[in-house]
């Protein structure tokens, strides 16, 4: 009869522990899936700083523990948290693009292009015209528009108006544009006798 009178007043306090056992628990769960989210996402706003592909991955690894613990803790923790890092770690990756071209570090690892395109336009027209009054020979018929080579290298050309058959000799008449207009030499012609016209603003010797 004792031995039955103890259990009885025993139990209340054993459910009392063992509910503030899972209390406890619950709780750590809690803190511990904070945490390792928030240090998660720290970790991979470095990988901004110190671009290594690790750091990130390390980042990422600490998100996804923090996530198992919230579902641990409580199902609905695991759902919010989860939320939270596939709407957060692609504003994070969005924002790391954009801050990364800035710092130091992304400065040597992202190649710039030509600062303007009409700069570099203008530089390719100056070169073409280094082909004024040289002579070449038509590897496509031009019908006007063709491929001759001039000067060892192929050049898509334009003939003044007529057609010119493959093989035939030709010179460079102008470059405008890009646009490199040609016509073809006569057997009979004196390949030294054209003398292009000197660029503007460049005084005769």
């Amino acid at each position: 009869m004792m031995d039955v009178f103890v259990a009885s007043a025993a139990s209340p306090l054993f459910q009392t522990a063992a509910s503030a056992d899972g209390a406890s628990s619950s709780s750590a769960y809690v803190y511990l899936a904070l945490g390792f989210v928030a240090l998660g996402f720290i970790v991979l706003a470095l990988e901004i700083f110190i671009p290594s592909g690790v750091v990130g991955t390390v980042g990422g690894a600490m998100i996804i523990t923090g996530i198992v613990f919230g579902f641990l803790s409580h199902v609905v923790l695991g759902i919010v948290l989860l939320v939270v890092a596939v709407i957060g770690v692609p504003l994070l990756i969005w924002k790391a693009l954009q801050v990364l071209p800035g710092t130091p570090i992304g400065k040597h690892l992202v190649l710039k292009g030509p600062a303007d395109h009409e700069q570099v336009a203008t530089l390719q027209e100056k070169e073409l015209k280094t082909l004024m009054g040289k002579e070449g020979v038509a590897i496509s018929r031009l019908h006007p528009v063709g491929i001759a080579e001039i000067e060892g290298r192929r050049h898509q050309v334009v003939s003044e108006g007529q057609m010119v058959e493959e093989g035939t000799r030709i010179r460079v008449m102008d470059v405008t544009s890009n646009r490199i207009l040609l016509r073809p030499l006569r057997d009979d012609e004196d390949t030294r006798s054209f003398q292009p016209d000197e660029p503007e603003g460049e005084e005769s010797a």
